[in-house]
């Protein structure tokens, strides 16, 4: 419980930095807010496939916190929320020697302006392809074993005190829609950009 809280005002305490700089620069900081106005707290992570130009250009937009939110033919989002890290957990541990999650983390080429945590990071249709065929390769039975809690215990979100069930249910979601996104990128020949908010 007092982790939790420590991480609620550090995340708390980036935002208002966060804050302070786009307005510094002149500029409101999006990605901060969701639908209804809501503020969003903690680390979120948005996966976009699109035609190249917009995957590249997708969270430069002004709205684009509310366009991940609307479905659309033109572009493909796995919100992991704060599923991010236990996803590239469970991904590197399905498969030893290998890490298919790491563009959670790291890669591509970044993009636009400061988003909170880094620029969004912008992969070309052929890595976009790469990173779906790896990951593809994992199905439940293989993420299942692999999602171990007791192992996870500094994994964010540090909620692994939670029901095992409960907690692979709601990964596993947020696993098959990643998975579901990157198989369909590529199939349609589509680039991908990757945000933390």
């Amino acid at each position: 419980m007092v982790a939790g809280a420590v991480l609620y005002v550090l995340a708390e305490m980036l935002l208002q930095r966060a804050r302070s700089d786009a307005i510094g620069r002149g500029r409101a900081l999006t990605g901060t807010r969701g639908p209804g106005d809501r503020l969003r707290m903690g680390m979120q992570l948005y996966v976009v496939a699109a035609e190249k130009t917009l995957a590249r250009a997708f969270f430069e937009q002004e709205d684009w916190w509310e366009r991940v939110e609307s479905p659309s033919p033109d572009f493909l989002v796995a919100d992991l929320d704060k599923a991010w890290d236990a996803l590239r957990f469970v991904l590197a541990r399905a498969r030893e020697g290998d890490d298919p999650g790491a563009f959670i983390y790291a890669g591509g080429e970044d993009v636009g302006d400061d988003l909170g945590y880094g620029p969004a990071r912008f992969f070309d249709a052929t890595a976009t392809a790469a990173l779906a065929s790896s990951v593809e390769s994992i199905d439940d039975d293989a993420f299942d074993g692999a999602f171990d809690p007791a192992a996870m215990t500094s994994v964010y979100p540090m909620v692994w005190d939670e029901p095992r069930a409960d907690l692979l249910e709601e990964h596993l979601d947020h696993f098959r829609r990643l998975k579901q996104v990157l198989v369909a990128a590529r199939e349609r020949g589509w680039s991908l950009s990757v945000a933390m908010t």
